[in-house]
């Protein structure tokens, strides 16, 4: 886990203060390399770490695109990722600015539109997949996680 920030971030995001020191650390460290750090964002919720917060908050915003074809979704590749991108909602969550409530809204947005409804695309089993999202709009994947994520990301009231 000290080896991996944003397994660490996770663990210190429910831990908090509880949490082994040397996690947060290696937290705050990844920092100066990347700023992105969702689990980070939401570990400084929890130890009201406001300048990791700030810092934080500006990389999570700017993730979320502005403009189509994927305005609203959040990923390193030209295609975004529906877990990245719920992943960002749920660390601006309890976020009250006008800025974070526009990204929250965006990234639900682009969210709904890949969930799987009726007609299920042929590739999928309509039993098994109805409901679920993809990995990426251009990978038919379905993960359970994936679909928890964004399903969580969903249940988030901006602003």
């Amino acid at each position: 886990v000290r080896s991996n920030p944003w397994h660490a971030a996770q663990v210190v995001s429910v831990l908090g203060a509880a949490a082994p020191r040397a996690l947060w650390k290696a937290c705050l460290a990844d920092l100066e390399r990347t700023p992105w750090a969702p689990w980070t964002h939401m570990a400084a919720q929890k130890l009201d770490d406001g300048a990791v917060l700030e810092r934080t908050e500006r990389a999570l915003l700017d993730s979320v695109r502005r403009t189509a074809p994927h305005r609203g979704g959040v990923g390193a590749t030209s295609t975004p990722e529906l877990a990245l991108t719920a992943i960002v909602v749920e660390a601006l969550a309890t976020t009250h600015s006008r800025a974070a409530a526009r990204a929250i809204r965006d990234a639900q947005h682009f969210l709904r539109r890949w969930q799987l409804v009726v007609p299920v695309a042929a590739a999928f089993d309509p039993e098994l997949a109805l409901g679920a999202f993809p990995l990426a709009p251009i990978a038919p994947l379905l993960r359970s996680d994936v679909t928890a994520d964004a399903l969580r990301a969903l249940s988030v009231v901006p602003g």
